[in-house]
């Protein structure tokens, strides 16, 4: 399904009933909503979920403006305003936690609880060999893009890892909402930057993940969901 936002039109599929608590699933750079399959077997069973294909991504088209992650959220807030789902669990996974902190910074009565797998604050907080490999692919497609449509679409979709984000720790501070910020052992973002998030947020919970890296949510999907579950059954006891 499409809906039209602005000067992009964003694809988006649907699960679950809609009497319950809505999810949304954000995918990472370069990715779109099918990375989140396994999370959408899963939650489907006890969330409304919703997942997104981001402008520029999947089957969404790209608009006329250059990306970055106040876009991105604005286009999230202009899906749910249409939708009017009431509060939501925004699940991100990297560049989409970056979506969500931003959403939530924006619009913080929106959110109930977030997911943030894989975020990071500015973009040396990759690993140095994940941040060169960025760079040095940005660089190649913006030689090509001149010659080459699809290399400056693509150019734009790097461009959101080499220029953005930048984020604060004193930002991070505002948001209230219960927090868990998951990562793998051997993830591509770097553990003390990961570990800096979770210490500036004010209600959140830390897991790395064991013999598991960026990709823990498609590569290990049981532990995964399994994790994200213990943190909402705990989150709705507390509330009790």
């Amino acid at each position: 399904m499409f809906f039209s936002c602005n000067d992009a039109s964003i694809y988006y599929e649907e699960y679950g009933r809609e009497n319950t608590q809505t999810m949304i699933l954000l995918h990472g750079n370069s990715e779109d909503h099918t990375y989140f399959r396994y999370q959408i077997a899963h939650f489907q069973e006890h969330y409304h979920v919703y997942a997104l294909d981001t402008r520029g991504h999947g089957r969404s088209t790209p608009g006329k403006r250059g990306l970055d992650f106040d876009l991105l959220a604005d286009d999230l807030h202009e899906f749910l305003v249409k939708k009017q789902p009431g509060k939501v669990i925004l699940l991100g996974f990297s560049d989409g936690g970056n979506i969500a902190i931003t959403y939530a910074l924006k619009y913080p009565r929106q959110v109930e609880i977030m997911i943030l797998n894989g975020a990071n604050l500015w973009p040396q907080g990759m690993e140095p060999y994940a941040y060169r490999s960025t760079i040095h692919g940005y660089r190649v497609l913006s030689a090509l893009a001149p010659h080459w449509k699809q290399a400056q679409q693509r150019r734009e979709i790097f461009g959101l890892m080499v220029h953005h984000p930048h984020f604060s720790t004193e930002e991070l501070k505002v948001l209230r909402m219960p927090i868990l910020v998951i990562a793998g052992e051997h993830d591509m973002i770097r553990r003390e930057h990961t570990q800096a998030i979770a210490k500036a947020l004010p209600n959140s919970r830390l897991v790395i993940m064991k013999k598991a890296d960026h990709f823990c949510a498609r590569r290990c999907p049981v532990r995964f969901n399994r994790i994200v579950d213990q943190f909402l059954k705990k989150v709705r006891k507390e509330d009790e």
